[in-house]
């Protein structure tokens, strides 16, 4: 039987810390939403495809000279070896993971929080 990449444990530890410790797991989540925001302001989004592509490489100026004399690309394709993809690609990874561990905990700590009241 296969472990996984994860402890089989894991959600219900999850749970259970966030039965015990609600405050903790409500003060974190506000944390991490605030540090999020914040994070997420400073985002800056290039609608300029081509300056995302790697400079002074001659196959991109190439590319670009192409793109100049003929108009416009339909669609331009980046392989995953490419740095911006992946830092994308671990971003997303990373959020999900951050969401799914922090909801798991989260909603226990409401419930316990909840119960006291």
């Amino acid at each position: 039987m296969s472990r996984g990449l994860l402890p089989r444990r894991l959600p219900h530890n999850l749970v259970r810390f966030g039965r015990l410790h609600p405050r903790s797991v409500v003060v974190a989540a506000v944390l991490a939403w605030v540090a999020a925001g914040f994070l997420a302001s400073r985002v800056e989004v290039e609608t300029d495809i081509l300056s995302l592509l790697p400079r002074n490489n001659p196959v991109v100026e190439g590319f670009k000279k192409t793109v100049e004399r003929f108009g416009s690309v339909d669609t331009l394709l980046v392989l995953s070896h490419y740095p911006g993809l992946r830092s994308v690609g671990a971003a997303a990874i990373l959020g999900a993971f951050s969401t799914a561990v922090l909801g798991i905990a989260l909603l226990p700590a409401l419930l316990s929080l909840k119960e006291d009241s």
